[in-house]
């Protein structure tokens, strides 16, 4: 039995709003504070999506549970009072959704649906970063990653890098060192030659790498003025790093976490005797933490490094730490400018 009278009711749901709902402004902060940047109920599309995010060509629908009809949601709950009447707008509500949706895609639109049940507390940092992840996945899956020529002064950034940040594996393996032209040959194919650009989006965030180690607590440290504009990375996330950024006083949401596995045919060369050493593995982070802060939109990746990584480890110079080094920065960002962004 409806414990409401018809007046009430009437006017219970009278006073629901059709925009601006709490759940609405609650994605829109989460994907703005991410630097996702978007429409409002646009009247051109069908259905006049809650959410429209051109650069992703995505509509994003913030459903009430009770209004479109979230079967097996215990939001969606019948009133006992008029009920024939409810059961036939819902159903209304449930095949316009899905008629607008239909459109969308035959649009070349992709379409999601956040409903308000997984926007409530228990939930609601999951589904907010699950959104996030599945932008950037539609993003990139959109964009084709196209060749290019590398000039001659990229070539000789990749030989550098491949022959200092490989310094101890020759040193370890006994092999005698090389001209940096003579350890590997790069060619480029002028015929690939075309302009590449990067929308990059900036909205003023720090990215702070973390290893779980003494350095990371030092940059948390020193950026501690900037708490609202920090975030971290971790690359294999283990506990001890969790933990790092927790005692800096922030979440595990505030964790952009990238995982990397090792491809199992080196691991079986390995067994058969290959040679094995060290890799220049900050180097591999450098360009993974700049893929995501293209993602989220940061502006800056801040790391400390001890001075000691900047000096060779044997007699004839041979560096292990080459990849945290002042050369290896320097060299780094050059890079970027030259080829993505000088944004970040």
């Amino acid at each position: 039995m409806d414990t409401m009278t018809k007046e009430q009711r009437h006017n219970c749901m009278a006073s629901i709003r059709g925009k601006n709902t709490k759940p609405e402004i609650m994605v829109r902060k989460f994907l703005f504070s991410r630097g996702f940047r978007y429409r409002l109920n646009h009247p051109r599309l069908p259905g006049h999506p809650d959410i429209v995010l051109r650069k992703y060509r995505t509509c994003v629908f913030v459903n009430g549970c009770f209004w479109h009809g979230h079967e097996g949601c215990r939001y969606y709950v019948i009133p006992k009072s008029n009920t024939e009447f409810w059961k036939a707008k819902i159903e209304r509500n449930r095949n316009r959704d899905i008629e607008d949706q239909r459109k969308l895609a035959t649009m070349g639109w992709h379409c999601i649906t956040v409903w308000e049940c997984q926007l409530k507390p228990a939930v609601r940092e999951r589904t907010l970063e699950s959104l996030a992840f599945t932008l950037n996945r539609i993003f990139l899956n959109d964009h084709s990653i196209r060749r290019y020529e590398l000039s001659e002064e990229d070539c000789a950034y990749w030989r550098h890098l491949w022959a200092s940040g490989l310094g101890e594996f020759f040193y370890i393996n006994g092999i005698e060192p090389c001209k940096e032209e003579d350890f590997i040959e790069i060619t480029s194919n002028p015929a690939l030659k075309e302009e590449v650009s990067f929308d990059v989006a900036v909205i003023g965030k720090n990215i702070i790498p973390v290893g779980g180690g003494k350095d990371s607590c030092v940059t948390a440290y020193l950026l501690r003025k900037f708490k609202k504009d920090n975030m971290f990375f971790t690359v294999n996330d283990q506990k001890a790093r969790t933990d790092c950024v927790k005692a800096a006083g922030y979440s595990e949401g505030d964790i952009i976490k990238v995982h990397r596995t090792i491809d199992k045919n080196l691991l079986e060369l390995n067994k058969q005797g290959f040679l094995n050493g060290h890799t220049p593995f900050s180097a591999v982070v450098a360009f993974i933490s700049l893929f995501a802060a293209y993602l989220v939109g940061a502006e800056n990746i801040v790391l400390s490094n001890e001075a000691s990584a900047n000096e060779g480890n044997t007699e004839n110079g041979v560096n292990h730490q080459y990849s945290k080094s002042f050369d290896f920065e320097y060299d780094f960002n050059e890079y970027v400018k030259r080829n993505f962004t000088e944004k970040i």
